[in-house]
């Protein structure tokens, strides 16, 4: 996900970190060495306590990761953090790698968080309830689904796995290439608002579950290259509004059911 110029208050970001209006600017464009400190003023104030949280969050971030070029040299406690909120943080395409400390996306005033492309490992962290898009794809993110990620109520991007939610909101959810593992939950049919699923390239295993016939808003469903078995779910026929269904690089079963055929909206099926 890449921000407009205007979104990042450049002078405060130049004196954080004196290195990111250049790399911001080098040709013009978004350089992926990049990272984007939203801080704002015109919010209520808060207390230095706050303010010193989220610098701890930030520096035991550092400590956390491997840093082989350096991208957070910058990093350090001389900053006066206490008058500013972290609002967005995309340290994507940076090749850090670690574990992502659990509390890194708890800050209260974070809405953005970016850490894709990179080499993490571990599991999800946990994130706050103002976080709105969370983007952990491209990195060798582990273990099962977390029913933890429901309690980030404000999300609408999610790349990261979820699970037993209400995040009504939800329009889009990437899983692709991690290592993650365990059955596909149930409970996505409850992201009625969700439009894409890409969870391709991971090892989830069991069936596809029938509940995603409920996700009636769905035009892109990828979950190839996975371990999933038995059949393909007729309920899939529900979902009217499908262009992409992408199936193939499973141990799938059975004859195709005869509802997807009715997907007048189908335009790539792939099941090879």
């Amino acid at each position: 996900m890449e921000f407009p110029n205007q979104a990042i208050p450049t002078p405060y970001t130049a004196h954080l970190f004196p290195d990111m209006e250049k790399m911001w600017k080098k040709g013009g464009k978004s350089n992926p060495v990049l990272f984007m400190l939203a801080l704002s003023l015109l919010l209520p104030p808060f207390s230095l306590s706050q303010g010193d949280h989220e610098l701890g969050l930030l520096l035991s971030f550092k400590s956390s990761v491997n840093d082989p070029l350096g991208f957070l040299s910058n990093w350090n406690s001389s900053v006066p953090f206490c008058m500013w909120h972290i609002e967005i943080i995309n340290l994507s395409v940076n090749w850090l790698s670690g574990e992502i400390p659990n509390d890194m996306a708890s800050s209260p005033s974070l809405r953005y968080l970016n850490l894709s492309n990179n080499n993490f490992v571990g599991p999800i962290p946990n994130c706050s309830v103002s976080l709105e898009s969370l983007d952990l794809s491209n990195n060798m993110i582990s273990g099962e689904i977390s029913a933890e990620i429901g309690l980030c109520w404000s999300l609408k991007t999610l790349k990261i796995p979820t699970s037993k939610s209400n995040i009504s909101s939800l329009q889009f959810l990437t899983l692709a290439s991690n290592d993650l593992s365990g059955q596909i939950p149930s409970e996505i049919g409850r992201l009625k608002s969700l439009n894409w699923i890409y969870i391709d390239r991971n090892h989830f295993s069991g069936k596809i579950p029938e509940e995603i016939g409920n996700l009636v808003s769905l035009n892109h469903l990828d979950l190839a290259w996975n371990n999933l078995s038995g059949q393909i779910p007729s309920s899939l026929g529900n979902l009217s509004d499908l262009h992409y269904l992408y199936l193939w690089g499973n141990k799938l079963t059975g004859w195709l059911p005869t509802p997807l055929f009715r997907l007048k909206m189908l335009t790539e099926l792939n099941l090879s």
